[in-house]
């Protein structure tokens, strides 16, 4: 286990006007914001229940049977009876850069030093992005961290059982979602993550570490050099990539673990090397696939979900965490939360 104890100074202004600033606080119910065909699952270890209110607001098909001014009582059965998950925008730096979503994750352990296990499939098992991740976690939070790693490696199912098991906090790194994802899924760690999230392990990442966990996402797997063949091939796979190879690749749909419904879309306020806002790229993606709802996580924001509650942290006083849907043809955005502060 890679663990490093360190006292470390305060994290920054916890004045109220810099809580304001910091907190996006409405706590508001999964099936409002992702509507009842996107949490319907096959484990029914719960019933959500939506009031008059809840159910005028549904996006999903189920939630607009009635029309959108429904009244009463909606019941769903949820994917899980847990579903502790924080989703943030950025890759390495959105564990890293600031302590706010950090001690969020500590927060929905219930524990003082929770134990956390780093999954760096995504980014190939680089050196750096574990230490810049996780470490966080360890120089700053004082906690243990252990790693399992999957992309070169096939651990035995015990071990990757007991690893998993073992965690409070599982955090993905981001990197080519598309890989890990099926990485994943051809060793059973699909299955033993879903175990850790059902017992109540808090499952988080930023990038592909955000998609992972919903259905699935808007995703840049097909930058060249993000492939497993760029990362590990050395000097003369990267010499293969021309600069044309890496400025006209395009992004696409990866499906994912499935925990949580919804297509997510990371780095929402970003262009990346391709010259393509991640923004207009996901608008029209949503409007091949009408029927999904869409989860836009800016860089500097992190969706956090807690049983059937949600909220968006805001670390810089200006990220947002979008919902849009396709209504009468047309893309059609919401900004979920709003200005305060969220109180436990």
């Amino acid at each position: 286990i890679w663990m490093l104890h360190a006292t470390a100074p305060g994290h920054g202004d916890t004045s109220r006007g810099a809580a304001l600033r910091r907190h996006l606080s409405s706590v508001l119910t999964v099936a409002t914001l992702l509507g009842a065909t996107a949490v319907v699952g096959a484990s029914p270890a719960h019933t959500l229940k939506l009031g008059a209110m809840g159910a005028s607001k549904l996006y999903g098909r189920a939630g607009r049977s009635g029309g959108r001014g429904t009244a009463g009582r909606v019941a769903m059965v949820a994917k899980t009876g847990f579903r502790r998950i924080v989703a943030a925008g950025k890759g390495t730096g959105g564990m890293a850069d600031d302590p706010t979503i950090r001690k969020e994750i500590i927060k929905l352990t219930s524990k003082k030093k929770p134990s956390v296990l780093y999954l760096g499939t995504a980014s190939f098992e680089k050196e750096h992005n574990f230490l810049h991740q996780a470490g966080g976690f360890a120089t700053s939070e004082g906690l243990a961290v252990d790693k399992l790693e999957l992309a070169w490696k096939a651990p035995s199912p015990r071990v990757i059982r007991e690893k998993i098991a073992a965690a409070d906090i599982i955090l993905v790194s981001g990197g080519n979602t598309k890989f890990a994802v099926r990485k994943w899924k051809s060793l059973g760690v699909d299955r033993a993550l879903r175990e850790a999230m059902d017992r109540g392990a808090v499952m988080c990442g930023g990038s592909a570490g955000a998609i992972c966990w919903f259905d699935g996402g808007h995703s840049d797997s097909l930058d060249p050099t993000t492939t497993a063949s760029y990362v590990k091939g050395g000097p003369a796979a990267r010499a293969r990539v021309t600069d044309e190879m890496k400025t006209s690749w395009k992004y696409i749909r990866v499906s994912a673990l499935g925990f949580v419904g919804g297509l997510v879309c990371p780095h929402h306020d970003t262009t990346q090397s391709n010259g393509t806002p991640r923004a207009d790229d996901f608008n029209e993606m949503l409007l091949k696939r009408r029927t999904e709802i869409g989860l836009c996580i800016e860089n500097n924001a992190a969706l956090v979900i807690d049983g059937d509650k949600f909220k968006v942290i805001d670390t810089d006083g200006k990220a947002r965490v979008l919902k849009k849907t396709v209504e009468g043809g047309e893309v059609v955005e919401e900004r979920i939360g709003g200005p305060g502060i969220f109180e436990s």
